[in-house]
């Protein structure tokens, strides 16, 4: 359901609150008073918006899986070879982490126990999309010869599932911003997948 113009700004707020406290807390230590009162309104005032706690989760998995999607597609649009659409997917993955952590941990964590069917079809298809548009530039990699010896099914999972890694143990005080092992993640997949006269030309 679409809210009415004049509510966009009050639902983003309950959002926002109720992401940080999911990936702090927890989806079932977390109630409707807590989120109501982080956001400084009523109970009522949340149900005006949303049916109840569920709904409420279900709209940030969604959100986030759409959002995170449609970043990174910005982001490789635009890029002229395929080892620097790679990069760019890469970088813009962890670069929506890094800019919605709290968000994108309580969606990312929020999907195993999602059981609404609708909900979940969303996601999924968000998901799929993702992954889709990396396999993609995999495939288009090795049809003109960039890349060699990989499997684009394959790639495009492992390195999806080192980026939705980082939602588990990267810290924002750490070492190493978001970029940097995103980065590093380029690196590491480039070397293996690049034909070896390509290597050096990828990071022009």
């Amino acid at each position: 359901m679409t809210e009415p113009a004049e509510d966009v700004g009050r639902v983003s707020q309950i959002l926002a609150v109720a992401a940080e406290l999911f990936a702090s807390k927890g989806f079932e230590a977390t109630s409707i008073r807590d989120i109501a009162e982080g956001v400084g309104i009523s109970k009522p005032t949340i149900y005006h918006y949303f049916t109840d706690k569920s709904a409420l989760y279900i709209r940030i998995i969604v959100t986030g899986a759409e959002q995170l999607c449609r970043f990174t597609e910005q982001k490789t649009a635009g890029h002229a070879t395929p080892a620097a659409r790679f990069r760019a997917f890469v970088e813009g993955h962890a670069q929506y982490f890094a800019e919605n952590r709290v968000f994108y941990v309580a969606a990312n964590f929020g999907f195993a126990g999602l059981r609404d069917q609708r909900g979940r079809a969303q996601v999924i298809k968000w998901r799929d999309r993702h992954e889709a548009n990396l396999r993609r530039v995999i495939q288009e990699g090795l049809d003109s010869g960039e890349f060699a010896g990989v499997s684009a099914p394959i790639l495009s999972r492992a390195v999806l599932s080192c980026l939705t890694g980082m939602a588990r143990w990267h810290r924002e005080d750490g070492a190493l911003s978001a970029g940097d092992v995103a980065r590093l993640f380029s690196d590491l997949f480039l070397n293996g997948a690049l034909r070896r006269g390509a290597r050096a030309a990828s990071r022009a």
